[in-house]
């Protein structure tokens, strides 16, 4: 029953090939233009000083000597940002479909973002003055001579800290450091069942801080044109129209004066989804110099400064029947926003999918946000749903040993029948299709589940603990439902497609062609895909919340549908037919009956050419589609990770890794298949390694480099088995569910539910329930040793 994917490439195709990579070429071969790739002549170079207090008053700024030092072109700070009459950054926001809001009515407060620090720092690394020079090693000597006199003030890192009434204060003009209080679901309701349950299964969660450590550090260059008045932004990023948006907020200028351009861009992972001040910082400068001026960060400013992801604390319930039916689940979360509100969407999305893929009609779901002196939270891969799917799988797994119920049978008593769909869970959120009790079949079958029980005795013979984990998932594909897609094609033998969507690895060089070769019957090497250049991308929202394939291929099959109709009155024309006779297939348009075609081309020819068709008819064969409203979807999926652990020093061994997923309809299987390792990568890395931490007494980052900050490594894993469970959903005309965050979602619990496993196997009293991520050897060690 289960199937891996035949991935074998493909050197063309059409929707479900393995097409080999289209942009692999360019980009293996040294080809590429990366942000710090780009130059512009006679740039300058842009240093930012940044503070070395986690938080602090801001008495004085001294750039006398740094302005001195030569290469020196000027030296700002906030001041100054603010005398030329600029705004502050916004934060990113509150989705509206599933807004938090205050339980007791009260707004919420949403800090400015300013590129220079005001009145004070609130963390470790915040900008407080930026330099220009001649060249980078200029800039970075004279930003070192700037000296800031800080009137220091007490630092609060972890958010249970932040919370208390002594707790120094981020934001003076906020009551406390509590940002947001939430509750949904049926408080009344959760409270009863909990009353009559027969088992009510308790577990308290951490899901640790990371951050996306994209492939290549950020960098920017800022330009303007005095004659034109346009402000230039050339920077990576995942998407330009919204950095176009952010910058117009900034400088107050019409929008079509902000020019944006990315080209190709090294990761993105949620944490490239925002503007940050460094961009901002060139632009503005380049104004003031009138020449280019560019900032290419390091590794260590990247650890600094780049937004973090997950930080959540999650105190869990989940009541259950004698049969060990799940009645009710209650959370509270309480989330580490670092010094602003950037994004609420890990927060927010997070508790929609509390319930997971189970049958638990019942759900009371508290949400805080605190703001602590630490790097802002932003929406990293999966943003909260991974967070709510490791609490949840966790608690099941507990509740399956203390029950004394096979954790799969469990499973199987609670997942939503196939026939229960749509099923709205209990936060109100609707899942239109799947097949959830397949997934976890085919999944079984694929990691060889009941061929354990061998390999964990041969595991014993050498003196080690083999364990088996699994973790059902659902994902809510939304984001911003913004975007804009052109199809244009032209006489000359070229389909030219034009999206606000931003690759930063996922290959729509080459998925975007297979939609237009499938949809318009036309050779792959005929599509052209142009994006990440606002002056031809109008519109858009960028690539994130796995949105691409799903809203791209929607607007793209709209589009389609406006070529072939107006097609086929062209063609009626030139074939001298009636429309309704008029067929399309395999790129021509056909009268049926009767042996007479004309090429798509041709008609894409006589449209620009011919004075003779009625006028609605002439020009080009060109369409636009636009959304503005969301577009859910909901991919899901069954991972199986089995692991072998050594008790004498608790190093843990990815031994297996199994992975079905619904992602809807699949364009590329083996493009799909890439984007679930690199989500299995992050995910296990989470759970193993990964972890940005502060020095709790002084608010001090204790992971500024890859010594501390300790990522995932291609030779520590095995091969993945991934096979799909392929259910289109009546969503969108692409019938895609979205596959860039599947992988990451269910990795850390079915890591840590392989590991508690392999420890059950000691026979201790009482028994390993739960160990808190990353789950390092240390960890492992004392908790065999009870140290």
């Amino acid at each position: 029953m289960a199937k891996v994917s035949d991935t074998s490439p493909k050197e063309g195709g059409v929707i479900g090939d393995p097409v080999r990579r289209f942009e692999d070429a360019r980009l293996l071969t040294g080809q590429g233009e990366y942000s710090d790739d780009f130059n512009l002549p006679g740039q300058a170079y842009a240093a930012v000083a940044r503070s070395d207090q986690a938080h602090a008053r801001v008495l004085s700024i001294d750039t006398s000597t740094a302005m001195g030092m030569p290469g020196v072109l000027v030296v700002l700070t906030g001041a100054d940002y603010s005398a030329d009459g600029l705004r502050p950054l916004v934060a990113q926001g509150n989705p509206t479909d599933v807004a938090l809001k205050n339980r007791d009515g009260a707004p919420i407060h949403y800090p400015p973002i300013d590129l220079l620090a005001m009145d004070k720092v609130r963390r470790v690394g915040e900008a407080v003055a930026v330099v220009v020079a001649e060249s980078l090693v200029q800039a970075h000597d004279a930003a070192e001579c700037i000296r800031v006199d800080y009137e220091q003030l007490p630092a609060v890192s972890e958010p249970i800290a932040a919370l208390a009434p002594d707790a120094p204060r981020l934001w003076d003009d906020a009551e406390n450091n509590l940002c947001v209080d939430d509750q949904k679901g049926d408080v009344q309701a959760v409270a009863a069942a909990f009353a009559k349950a027969a088992h009510i299964t308790r577990l308290d969660v951490v899901n640790n801080r990371v951050t996306g450590v994209p492939m290549e550090p950020r960098a920017a260059i800022g330009d303007y044109n005095s004659k034109t008045g346009i402000y230039a932004l050339y920077t990576g990023g995942q998407g330009v129209n919204r950095f176009q948006r952010e910058l117009n907020t900034a400088f107050n200028v019409p929008i079509d004066d902000i020019h944006v351009v990315s080209r190709d861009v090294g990761g993105g992972y949620g944490t490239r989804n925002s503007l940050y001040p460094e961009f901002a910082l060139v632009v503005w400068t380049a104004k003031r110099l009138g020449r280019p001026v560019k900032w290419t960060g390091t590794r260590a400013e990247m650890a600094l400064g780049d937004y973090a992801g997950r930080d959540l604390l999650t105190r869990a319930e989940l009541a259950l029947d004698a049969e060990g039916k799940f009645l009710a689940m209650r959370t509270e979360n309480i989330g580490n926003l670092g010094t602003h509100a950037l994004s609420f969407v890990p927060i927010s999305r997070g508790p929609t999918v509390t319930t997971g893929l189970y049958d638990i009609p019942l759900a009371d779901v508290t949400t805080k946000g605190v703001w602590t002196n630490t790097t802002p939270v932003t929406a990293y891969r999966g943003a909260g749903r991974p967070e709510a799917i490791f609490t949840l799988e966790r608690i099941v797994d507990l509740a399956a040993s203390e029950m004394g119920i096979d954790r799969i049978e469990l499973r199987r008593r609670n997942l939503i029948a196939e026939a229960a769909l749509p099923y709205t869970n209990a936060l109100g959120v609707t899942y239109d299709s799947g097949k959830f009790q397949l997934s976890q079949d085919m999944a079984l079958e694929l990691s060889d589940w009941d061929g354990f029980e061998v390999r964990r005795k041969d595991a014993a013979g050498r003196g080690r603990l083999l364990g088996i984990g699994l973790a059902n998932y659902v994902e809510t594909s939304t984001g911003w439902p913004l975007e804009r897609a052109v199809m244009h094609v032209l006489p000359e033998g070229r389909v030219d497609l034009v999206i606000g969507a931003q690759s930063s690895g996922q290959g729509h060089e080459t998925t975007f062609r297979q939609i237009g070769a499938k949809f318009l019957g036309v050779p792959f090497e005929c599509i052209d895909y142009r994006y990440g250049d606002t002056s031809f991308v109008k519109d858009g929202s960028g690539s994130h919340s796995a949105r691409t394939m799903r809203v791209g291929g929607h607007l793209f099959s709209q589009t389609r549908d406006e070529i072939i109709e107006r097609g086929k009155a062209i063609a009626a024309h030139i074939l001298e037919c009636a429309v309704a006779d008029v067929q399309f297939a395999g790129g021509k348009f056909s009268v049926s009956g009767a042996d007479l075609d004309v090429g798509l081309f041709d008609v894409a020819q006589a449209a620009e050419s011919r004075t003779d068709l009625p006028e609605n008819l002439q020009g080009p064969l060109r369409a636009v589609a636009r959304i503005d409203k969301p577009m859910p979807a909901y991919p899901n999926g069954c991972h199986v990770v089995e692991i072998e652990l050594d008790p004498d020093t608790g190093a843990v061994a990815i031994k297996r890794y199994a992975a079905v997923d619904d992602v809807g309809t699949v364009v590329n299987p083996m493009i799909v298949d890439g984007q679930v390792h690199g989500g299995i990568a992050q995910g296990v890395g989470q759970a193993l390694w990964e972890e940005v931490a502060y020095d709790p007494a002084t608010g001090q980052l204790l992971t500024g480099s890859f010594m501390d900050y300790v990522m995932p490594r291609a030779d520590e894993f095995p091969m993945f088995a991934v096979g799909h469970n392929e259910v289109p959903t009546p969503t969108n005309l692409m019938g895609a569910k979205g596959g860039g965050e599947g992988g990451t979602t269910p990795a850390p619990a079915a890591v840590v539910n392989a590991i508690v496993h392999a420890l059950s196997f000691l026979n201790q009293d009482p028994p390993v329930t739960h160990l808190q991520m990353p789950v390092t050897p240390e960890k492992i060690w004392r908790a065999i040793h009870r140290t």
